[in-house]
């Protein structure tokens, strides 16, 4: 682009009232050059085939970690049991040495994976869902998909399952994958070890069973290694060494995470939910869960698994000033208007049961607090 306008620098150290003197004098600019070249928000710090770290605007942190997950259920949804996915997010401010943060994310690195024994709960084969079809975007080898619900053996009935998306075809859509989405298989609902009686299974070297994830059925156990997000927030630069994690991959100092990766749906659609009630109806409500769960059980970290607390937690969500005029629409996963001569109840009734239990049993665990810590002391959104 031409241009002809006359180039103007000053000192900006100069002293007030000292005669500025402009420091290109007799020089003009004549032409300018726009480059359309993108540029990333984001700092890369570590790059290696298995890890990454990198510098990003903590606004920006959840779309990041939705991104990513989705990339990895597109590409790696055939053999996620065997090859998870860990993410991590330290959040800081700008005052806080880029050392400590450095040291923070490094101590998440060293997360281990180890696989555990898993128990069908469902198994779907066709379309995705409707709010699950992101992955399908640019592949054909979603169009036949094996929906597999799981839930870790030996947790309670509340603890939250996970749905695994897997592509049952080649990237041609039609072609059948009849070698990769292969699991661990432990035994089925009859303590049977050996899945002889499926068309898709073998042994390996070690004598271990894996059977495809199209013989699965509801009961079966199998080894599967799960992917997880945590976060952190550095308020203080000593809070980087409870960033420690036990051998079965669960910090000590804070028992609800790491979550699932699934986890991140299911926490924007509570948060989704809790955004409804006012500002500091949010605080009073978990802070008097938190409070009580301290004041009966002694620990902020307790898990209880007692039919009273389930209870309380119940009462103080649908005590809550939940508003009467809108109500919790299903399908659109979000709020909506009432009509004036709708028959149904309003408030915390208008809310689908499911969605009630997920958040009595997220304010059971302590999860409502993390996502509160989250959203709105961290991230400060309303």
């Amino acid at each position: 682009m031409q241009d002809n306008r006359p180039l103007i620098l000053r000192n900006p150290e100069a002293r007030p009232g000292q005669r500025q003197q402009n420091l290109l004098a007799g020089q003009r600019l004549i032409r300018t050059e726009r480059q359309d070249t993108a540029y990333s928000t984001a700092i890369p710090i570590l790059a290696e085939p298995r890890s990454f770290m990198a510098l990003a605007p903590a606004d920006r942190s959840l779309d990041i970690a939705r991104q990513i997950k989705l990339k990895y259920e597109r590409e790696m949804g055939k053999v996620r049991n065997r090859l998870p996915l860990h993410l991590g997010v330290i959040y800081f401010s700008q005052r806080t040495p880029l050392r400590a943060v450095l040291d923070a994310g490094q101590a998440m690195l060293k997360r281990t994976s180890s696989a555990q024994s898993w128990q069908v709960e469902a198994i779907q084969q066709g379309d995705l869902p409707p709010d699950k079809r992101r992955p399908a975007d640019g592949t054909s080898q979603f169009q036949q998909t094996i929906t597999i619900t799981l839930k870790q053996s030996g947790k309670t009935t509340d603890w939250p399952s996970i749905d695994w998306y897997v592509p049952a075809v080649m990237g041609d859509g039609t072609t059948p994958d009849n070698w990769y989405p292969y699991v661990y298989f432990v035994q089925d609902a009859r303590g049977t070890a050996q899945p002889t009686d499926r068309k898709r299974a073998f042994t390996d070297t070690r004598g271990n069973w894996l059977l495809h994830a199209g013989d699965l059925q509801v009961g079966d156990q199998i080894r599967f290694m799960s992917s997880t997000f945590d976060f952190e927030f550095l308020d203080t630069t000593s809070r980087r060494f409870e960033l420690h994690y036990s051998d079965n991959g669960r910090r000590a100092s804070r028992c609800t995470r790491p979550f699932y990766l699934e986890d991140l749906d299911r926490l924007d659609l509570l948060w989704s939910l809790l955004k409804q009630l006012e500002r500091t109806q949010r605080y009073r409500v978990i802070a008097t869960i938190e409070a009580t769960r301290e004041l009966w059980y002694g620990s902020p970290d307790h898990q209880p698994d007692d039919e009273v607390f389930t209870q309380f937690v119940h009462d103080t969500l649908a005590g809550a000033a939940w508003p009467h005029q809108q109500r919790w629409d299903e399908v659109q996963h979000m709020w909506v208007d009432r009509p004036k001569a709708d028959p149904q109840p309003g408030g915390w009734q208008s809310i689908p049961p499911k969605w009630r239990q997920q958040l009595i049993h997220a304010g059971v665990r302590g999860e409502l607090a993390d996502l509160l810590e989250l959203r709105m002391e961290i991230l400060k959104e309303r």
